[in-house]
């Protein structure tokens, strides 16, 4: 009941904090949860990553993503787990299952840094170090919550032509953002991010 009555304050403040862009074509683009959101919450600057736990290129973003947030306080970034490899589905499904317990920041950081070739047992057992109730992933994992968060992620992707991981929006909330596709160097990452925080 607690966790649920967590969640719902977080959508409403997200709902406010959006408002005054809520009529802008970007908004779902950039609409962020503190649940999926790092760096600065309220960053001027979004970066937006529709990535896949089972994909190399996306793993291997994380370490350059630490290093964007370390040097430019101002941006936050949005995380999108989208399903490219249907063989590994588990990675991303059992991911928004850990969000299903406020977990999903814990459960990403932990999947980011190991091994695409990780079977489902162990994944999960990699998960209980996000300090997840087990069973609940476990159930949870195929769960119509997790189906629903999938889904939206997906149809966004859509929306956005993302048809390969990593990809990333980079953009003021306001703005249309620059669109950058594929593993990305830190300094690509930071001369974006140096341009949209000018416009």
């Amino acid at each position: 009941m607690v966790r649920s009555l967590v969640r719902g304050i977080f959508f409403i403040f997200m709902g406010i904090a959006l408002a005054g862009c809520g009529k802008s074509k970007y908004a779902s683009l950039y609409n962020s949860l503190p649940i999926n959101t790092d760096g600065n919450p309220t960053g001027k600057i979004a970066v937006v990553e529709f990535l896949d736990y089972s994909d190399l290129d996306s793993l291997k973003m994380a370490t350059i993503l630490n290093e964007v947030m370390e040097q430019r306080p101002n941006v936050r970034i949005i995380y999108h787990p989208i399903i490219i490899n249907p063989k590994k589905a588990y990675f991303t499904k059992l991911v928004l299952a850990a969000g299903l317990q406020d977990r999903f920041l814990a459960a990403h950081h932990l999947m980011v840094n190991a091994s695409n070739q990780l079977t489902e047992n162990q994944t999960i057992d990699l998960l209980s170090q996000a300090f997840v109730d087990v069973n609940e992933l476990k159930r949870r994992e195929d769960s119509a919550e997790v189906e629903s968060e999938l889904s939206a992620d997906e149809k966004l992707a859509q929306t956005w032509q993302v048809n390969k991981v990593p990809a990333f929006f980079i953009g003021r909330v306001d703005h249309k953002p620059q669109k950058l596709v594929g593993p990305q160097t830190l300094i690509q990452l930071l001369a974006v991010i140096d341009q949209e925080s000018a416009k």
